[in-house]
C-alpha cells in the first residue's frame, strides 16, 4: 500500500499487527501507526482501505515490495546450510528437532516456537537459510506465513495430515520462488504420527547434498578487457551482465588472454555466443570454431562445430535495467503506463538496416526511434 499510495499511517490494532509492520525500515523516526483502539476516532482526507479476504493469495510482486523493505535486508542466496524449524509442540516436537540434529550434523540447525517467537527473530533466522520445516494444514500461517523471507530457490519442507489437506504454502512458496516439498502422514496416534514425520522428514533432509551446488560456481572464461580490432567490445550487453553474474555469486570469471568468445568451462566447452551475426565467429581461431554445445543469443543457431541451441537475449545495459528494477518499476501498473509498444532501436549492420526497413514499423508504435549510424547520435540516454 504503502509503494502504492505513498506515505500515510496504518490504522490498526495495537496488538498483532505492529510487531509485524516494526520488521519494516519505513525511513521515519517511527512506525507510522494510528492505534485501533475502542472509541478512537480519526479524521483523514483519504482513506485506503485494504480487504480482508478468507484466502489472501500474496503475489510475486507483493513478495517482492516486502523483501525490499525488510529492515534488516534480505539475503537473495542462501548463505549458510541452515534449517529452521516450527515446533509447534504436536506434530513438530523439540525431540524430534534434536534427532535431526544428531542424525544430520552436515547442517546448521535453529528453531522457532509457533506463536511464541516474535517475526523479527523468526526473519532473523530465516535470513539466508537453507529452508524451513514447519506443520501445516488449515489456520496454521503463523507457522509458515514469514517464509517468503527466505532466499530463493531455498526449500519449504510442509508435514500435513492427509485428512487436512491445504495448499496455501505451496502458493506462498511458488510466488515467492522457493522449492516446497510435501511430507503427508495418515491418521494415527501421535506416537505413531511423529514416528512417521521423523522418518520421512529424515529421508527429506538425506536428499539434499552436503554442500550446496551452488558453492561450486561455474566458471567463465572470457575474452581479455584490453582487447582491441575486430574482437574488441565495448563491455555492455551479455559481457555487462556477466559482471552482475559475478557480483551477486553466481558465476567465477577468468579472463583468458587467448580467448576472442565466451565460454563455460573453457575453450571448446559450452559457448556462449553473444555477436549479432556469424561474422565474429567464422573468424575465430580454429579451437573457437569448435564445441560440445552453443548458445546462441541473437542468430539463428549454426551446427557447423557442434550442437548448438536458441538461448535468451539480453538488454543493451543489463546494469541499468537492474537499477530500475530495484526503484520499483517492475511495480509500475499497467493502467499507469502511458505508451503501450515503442521501438527504439540502432542500424548497426547491413542485415539490420535490410531487415529493420522492409515494413514501416513506426505505424503501429505509439513511439518510434530509429537511429542510422555512428554519427546519428540517439534522442534518449541509455538510463531514458
Amino acid at each position: 500500500m504503502r509503494a502504492k499510495y505513498g506515505s500515510g499511517e496504518f490504522f490498526a490494532p495495537e496488538t498483532g499487527v505492529v510487531p509485524y509492520l516494526e520488521c519494516f525500515a519505513w525511513e521515519e523516526k517511527q512506525v507510522p501507526v494510528l492505534t485501533h483502539k475502542p472509541n478512537v476516532q480519526v479524521w483523514c482526507k483519504e482513506l485506503i482501505q485494504y480487504p480482508v479476504l478468507a484466502k489472501s493469495e500474496v503475489r510475486t510482486e507483493e513478495i517482492a515490495l516486502l523483501r525490499k523493505a525488510l529492515r534488516g535486508g534480505w539475503e537473495e542466496r542462501s548463505t549458510e546450510s541452515k534449517w529452521v524449524v516450527c515446533i509447534d509442540g504436536k506434530l513438530i516436537t523439540t525431540e524430534m528437532v534434536r534427532k535431526w540434529e544428531a542424525d544430520h550434523s552436515e547442517f546448521q540447525w535453529a528453531v522457532v516456537y509457533d506463536q511464541r517467537t516474535s517475526p523479527d527473530r523468526v526473519l532473523e533466522k530465516l535470513k539466508g537459510a537453507k529452508g524451513l520445516i514447519c506443520a501445516g494444514g488449515t489456520n496454521t500461517v503463523s507457522r509458515w506465513g514469514l517464509a517468503w523471507a527466505l532466499p530463493k530457490g531455498a526449500t519449504v519442507i510442509e508435514v500435513q495430515n492427509e485428512m487436512d489437506p491445504n495448499g496455501e504454502a505451496a502458493h506462498l512458496s511458488g510466488a515467492a520462488g522457493l522449492r516446497h516439498s510435501f511430507v503427508f502422514v495418515p491418521r494415527a496416534t501421535e506416537k505413531v504420527t511423529q514416528e512417521m514425520i521423523l522418518k520421512d522428514v529424515s529421508l527429506s533432509l538425506s536428499s539434499f547434498e552436503t554442500k550446496d551446488a551452488f558453492s561450486q560456481k561455474p566458471i567463465l572464461c572470457l575474452p581479455r578487457k584490453g582487447l582491441t580490432g575486430f574482437f574488441g567490445h565495448a563491455g555492455d550487453s551479455f559481457r555487462e551482465m556477466v559482471e552482475l553474474w559475478s557480483e551477486k555469486g553466481y558465476v567465477d570469471c577468468v579472463e583468458d588472454p587467448k580467448a576472442v568468445q565466451i565460454w563455460l568451462g573453457g575453450i571448446g566447452k559450452t559457448l556462449f555466443y553473444d555477436r549479432p551475426t556469424m561474422d565474429w565467429l567464422f573468424a575465430s581461431p580454429p579451437e573457437e570454431q569448435t564445441w560440445e554445445l552453443a548458445l546462441f543469443g541473437n542468430p539463428k543457431p549454426s551446427e557447423s562445430g557442434g550442437p548448438a541451441k536458441s538461448w535468451f537475449f539480453w538488454p543493451r545495459r543489463p546494469r541499468l535495467v537492474e537499477e530500475c528494477v530495484a526503484e520499483g518499476l517492475p511495480q509500475t501498473s499497467w493502467t499507469d503506463r502511458t505508451k503501450t509498444l515503442v521501438f527504439y532501436g540502432k542500424i548497426e549492420n547491413k542485415v539490420q538496416e535490410k531487415r529493420r526497413t522492409q515494413q514501416d514499423w513506426s505505424s503501429v508504435c505509439d513511439e518510434y526511434q530509429m537511429v542510422t549510424g555512428e554519427a546519428t547520435p540517439y534522442k534518449y540516454t541509455q538510463k531514458d
